[in-house]
């Protein structure tokens, strides 16, 4: 048992994976120092994303190790004073100090989410093997049953006797994989709240930062606090989306009767001061149709969808956002379409995983999980997304509904 949770605690990654999250910040270093000229002075730009995926390839210590080969590499080339250690400016130590602390903020949250990952698979596995015993040991007494003949009575009271110790030993065993799920979101939970306050405080003291001592920082500070403030921003959304995707799998769905058109309609309604925002021409022509689904899980679908196409049709004049839906093969056929940048069909099934993006995150914010949370919610209620498009010419993604 203590191995067993020795192991749980501190899962092991290959040392080619731990090489190659060490090698990632090095490329990154050669990547961004050919492109100096262009994204000068941001000098952590390409080292936030360059720490995320060694963390994911190498683990916990992948992570740091990338994180402090990022930092003396970026304070030793890029920060002025350019090729040493010293600081020519005293906001360089802040900079220094909050990119270390994400970074490690960031490795532990992958040892974390995979030491979960390992803990669930571990419960999964037992009860596993304990179904499996119990299906060998009814059919033991099956065929006992069968051979002894002459004592059908007292045979047929061993049976009963052996399948109440078994329907309890099953309820007790949900009852314990119920148990194990709780702990599970509790757990997630608690991460998540860890995660959080160290982001508020990071954003509340970079506001009074700039708040109370803006006027003695020069243009390139007040930036750095920006970026800081956008950085803790964008990680706290990410979190949030971690959360959602891993409730996606976990909670149970309420599979009920659905008006399409009444549940399009609420959520356009709730999107109303985005879609006037961005000046959007908002086109829906759906006819009464009634399909089974849970209610917010499709209601999260379709947000996403309506929040994609919005922030992807932009820069069209005008944009435009059209919602429509035909009857197939015994399914309702959903589609919402843009006229915006679209993407090229080679990176479709690309763009349904989880932190896949195919545009920058400076250009068009996100977090690279809406879709994934998409095609997860939709799995789980017996439908599929996929999509279609042009690059340039907008997108279009449909929902496979059931009737």
């Amino acid at each position: 048992m203590d191995t067993g949770t020795k192991e749980a605690s501190a899962p092991s990654y290959p040392a080619s994976r731990l090489i190659i999250a060490a090698l990632i910040p090095l490329g990154t270093f050669v990547l961004q120092d050919f492109f100096w000229s262009a994204i000068t002075p941001y000098v952590w730009f390409l080292f936030y994303p360059a720490v995320f995926f060694s963390a994911w390839v190498g683990g916990l210590w992948g992570g740091i190790a990338s994180t402090v080969i990022s930092t003396l590499l970026v304070w030793w080339y890029f920060i002025p004073l350019r090729h040493s250690f010293a600081l020519e400016r005293p906001i360089s130590v802040i900079s220094i100090a909050i990119f270390a602390f994400l970074g490690v903020l960031v490795s532990l949250t992958h040892g974390r989410l995979r030491r979960a990952n390992l803990e669930t698979e571990r419960a999964l596995g037992a009860l596993k093997g304990v179904n499996d015993h119990l299906e060998e040991r009814i059919g033991e007494r099956t065929a006992d049953l069968g051979r002894t003949l002459a004592a059908l009575r007292q045979s047929e009271a061993k049976l009963l006797r052996l399948n109440e110790e078994l329907e309890e030993r099953v309820r007790e065993r949900t009852l314990q994989l119920e148990a194990a799920n709780k702990e599970l979101e509790a757990f997630s939970y608690s991460v998540s709240h860890d995660l959080k306050a160290p982001l508020r405080g990071i954003d509340g003291y970079s506001q009074l930062l700039e708040k109370d001592h803006g006027d003695r920082l020069d243009e390139e500070g007040r930036l750095f606090i920006r970026n800081v403030r956008n950085s803790a921003a964008q990680m706290h959304q990410l979190i949030e989306d971690l959360l959602n995707y891993s409730r996606v799998e976990r909670r149970s769905l309420q599979s009920m009767n659905l008006d399409l058109a009444a549940l399009v309609q609420a959520v356009t309604e709730e999107r109303q001061a985005e879609l006037e925002e961005a000046g959007v021409l908002l086109s829906i022509e759906l006819p009464r149709v009634t399909v089974r689904g849970d209610r917010d899980g499709l209601a999260m679908v379709l947000r996403n969808l309506l929040g994609n196409a919005i922030k992807f049709s932009r820069g069209a004049l005008p944009p435009t956002v059209q919602i429509g839906s035909r009857l197939e093969d015994g399914c309702a056929v959903l589609w919402v379409r843009d006229n915006g940048i679209g993407f090229d069909m080679k990176f479709h099934d690309r763009i349904f995983d989880i932190f896949q993006r195919l545009q920058r995150v400076e250009e068009y914010p996100g977090t690279g999980v809406g879709l994934a949370l998409v095609r997860k919610a939709m799995q789980r209620m017996g439908g599929r997304v996929w999509a279609d498009s042009t690059p340039g010419q907008g997108a279009t993604f449909y929902l496979e509904i059931p009737l």
